[in-house]
This record gives C-alpha cells, sequence and structure tokens, in this order.
C-alpha cells in the first residue's frame, strides 16, 4: 500500500516538470494580459518575477533539503505578505501573480518532501526493452 503513495525518482521528475510548465505557462498568460500597464510598473513587475522564479527553481531542482525548505518558507512568508499584509499590499494585477507563485512554490516543497522510493535496479534504470517486456534480440 505504501508504494501507491510514493514516487519514483523518474515519477518526481515528472511531477516537478509539469508543475514548472504549468505555472510558467499561467505567468506568460498573466504577463500577456498586462499590455496597459505602464512600461516603468511593467519592468518591476519582471524583475520581482525574475527573482520569485529563479527561487522556485532553486526549490525545485537543489539537492540540499535545507535550502529546499529555508528558500520555499522565506518565498512563501513574502508572497504571502504582499497578499494578505496591508502594509505590504500590492496592486491587484500583481497579487494575482502573487497568488500563482505561493501556489507554485508550496506545490514544489510538497512534492520535494513528499515520500519517494529508494533507488533501486528497476524500473527506473531498466533499459526500455525490458520496461515493454519484450525480447531482448540475440
Amino acid at each position: 500500500m505504501k508504494a501507491l503513495f510514493t514516487y519514483s525518482a523518474s515519477e518526481r521528475r515528472a511531477a516537478m516538470t509539469a508543475i514548472n510548465l504549468f505555472f510558467s505557462a499561467l505567468l506568460g498568460a498573466s504577463l500577456g494580459a498586462m499590455s496597459e500597464m505602464p512600461l516603468e510598473r511593467y519592468a518591476m513587475i519582471i524583475i520581482v518575477l525574475v527573482a520569485a522564479v529563479s527561487s522556485i527553481f532553486v526549490v525545485a531542482y537543489s539537492e540540499r533539503k535545507a535550502t529546499i525548505l529555508s528558500t520555499g518558507i522565506v518565498l512563501a512568508a513574502l508572497l504571502a505578505g504582499t497578499i494578505w499584509s496591508p502594509t505590504l499590499r500590492l496592486p491587484e494585477d500583481m497579487q494575482r501573480l502573487s497568488v500563482a507563485l505561493l501556489i507554485w512554490v508550496t506545490t514544489l516543497v510538497g512534492t520535494r518532501y513528499w515520500p519517494a522510493a529508494a533507488p533501486r535496479e528497476s524500473a527506473d534504470r531498466a533499459p526500455a526493452s525490458q520496461l515493454l517486456d519484450e525480447e531482448e534480440p540475440a
């Protein structure tokens, strides 16, 4: 039963890729909808997004659990502050991006800390012919 609720290495990579792809597309669509925004404000949003997305990718690809957790917590706290804190509150369009970024980083941290199967000499490393139960050519 435990095997049903654990990732293999390839399943975790697939989940991380899907999460990153989805939220990257969502940010792109959101930025495309901001065409009437003044250029200075748009540039500021791009700078904030570069910093946030860079931090998110550290969470996604770091191999150090302390880095994953600390970066994820700091980023999530900052983003939550921009959404709910009266003193840090941003304009509504940036709040929408903050919500997307907050969900992105928490999803990645959750995926990184979800139980994973120990590496083994099986499906993750087997040749494609063994994965498909095909016979090896003689």
